[in-house]
């Protein structure tokens, strides 16, 4: 099987610890003007998802729903996430690059 260089991308992120993962660590990184990019999964709730997207609407950070909470929890090597957010604006970019286009 491979492996989409998109989730492990995210892992290495993970491991530079340059992801808050979680809905708290993620709203908490937003709120501190640390996040640069928000993946939220598509199996999220309607209320994380409408949550996270007007907080990043807010503050002009790109937002985007992709994924499954089982698929970003296993690439940052975590349990089921909802969200993910980037601080680090280099791999920010990078994963925003990798994601396909709606």
């Amino acid at each position: 099987m491979k492996t989409d260089p998109l989730w492990g991308m995210i892992g290495l992120a993970r491991k530079a610890g340059k992801i808050a993962a979680g809905a708290f660590p993620a709203e908490k990184a937003i709120k501190k003007h640390h996040a640069f990019f928000v993946m939220i999964a598509e199996d999220a709730s309607l209320n994380t998802r409408k949550q996270f997207q007007d907080m990043c609407s807010f503050r002009n950070i790109p937002c985007r729903v992709y994924g499954t909470k089982d698929l970003l929890g296993s690439s940052t090597g975590l349990e089921q996430r909802s969200v993910l957010a980037f601080t680090d604006p280099s791999f920010a970019e990078a994963v925003m690059k990798k994601l396909p286009e709606i």
